[in-house]
């Protein structure tokens, strides 16, 4: 089964939003001044299964937004509930809810860690998603969204003294967390790693740590399915995404020999400011190139 993209948000369009009543009440208005209609569906824990399928498949909205993040909660209890209901919601009518979510193609955006609803809509259904910053504006995220390109500058040591590079059409992976992908029949990769993430926004490292966890991450990858399974994978990762505190001088460093021999083809490491407000669609084809030192991508789809 082919991945598929799910359509850019236009105003007019209605987002149903998913969360604790409170969380939702902060969002309805700076949504609704921006063009959007919007539906409120509070939820617990424990409901957000069957909810949360409701709203993909229904004809009410266009989008869908889990405004709260139960997996970053401290109490881990609500984010166990929201594993079962899903799993349980799902399991009686799995096929069903696939033909007909990949039919209508929604957006989903989702908060900044790993999702059992991505990793579902993503592995079965086949469809890309937006993965929100956590500190993305509402406005910010909606305008991202809706805009064909995003412009991300570069590290500041073009690699091999490239200003330049052809435009490629690929696959974004999200490399901070375990990768959801099924297959990797799409290539070449742009690959996303967030820093802040991997050292729990710890600031003030040196060079050198900050390069061997890119490393690591991508060996790392390279371990799992299916990647595994091609032995050539590494070849075929044209740039790399970092999100981090601060720019830093350490693109001549991370584009060095010894990153070179794991990528050998890297043609670009991209600065993904840690206050940056967007959101990136992980999942999603795209078709990107740098140009005097600086990323475009498109969405396609």
């Amino acid at each position: 089964m082919e991945y598929i993209q799910p359509h850019r948000l236009q105003k007019g369009m209605t987002i149903a939003l998913l969360g604790s009543q409170e969380d939702i009440t902060a969002y309805v208005e700076p949504i609704k001044s921006l063009g959007y209609q919007v539906r409120q569906v509070p939820i617990e824990a424990e409901s957000i299964g069957d909810k949360w399928l409701h709203s993909m498949e229904d004809d009410d909205c266009q989008a869908v937004w889990l405004v709260t993040d139960y997996e970053n909660l401290f109490d881990y209890t609500d984010y166990r509930q929201l594993v079962a209901a899903l799993a349980s919601s799902i399991s009686n009518n799995e096929l069903s809810y696939i033909q007909v979510i990949r039919k209508k193609r929604k957006l989903f955006l989702a908060g900044t860690s790993y999702s059992v609803c991505q990793e579902w809509l993503y592995k079965k259904v086949r469809l890309g998603y937006g993965l929100v910053l956590a500190t993305s504006t509402i406005s910010g995220i909606i305008q991202q969204a809706e805009k064909a390109f995003v412009v991300l500058d570069s590290l500041p040591h073009p690699p091999r003294g490239q200003i330049f590079y052809k435009e490629q059409a690929g696959y974004l992976y999200d490399g901070s967390w375990k990768l959801l992908v099924t297959d990797i029949k799409d290539k070449p990769y742009l690959l996303y790693i967030d820093l802040m993430e991997a050292f729990n926004g710890k600031k003030d490292l040196s060079i050198k740590e900050w390069e061997k966890k890119v490393r690591l991450t991508v060996e790392a990858i390279g371990q799992d399915k299916p990647f595994k399974q091609e032995k050539s994978w590494y070849k075929n990762i044209q740039g790399i995404i970092l999100r981090c505190d601060r720019q830093r001088d350490i693109g001549k460093t991370l584009l060095s020999q010894d990153l070179q021999q794991v990528c050998p083809n890297l043609q670009f490491v991209a600065y993904w400011p840690s206050d940056y407000k967007g959101y990136i669609p992980i999942g999603q084809r795209i078709q990107f190139r740098a140009v005097s030192n600086t990323l475009l991508w498109e969405t396609l789809g």
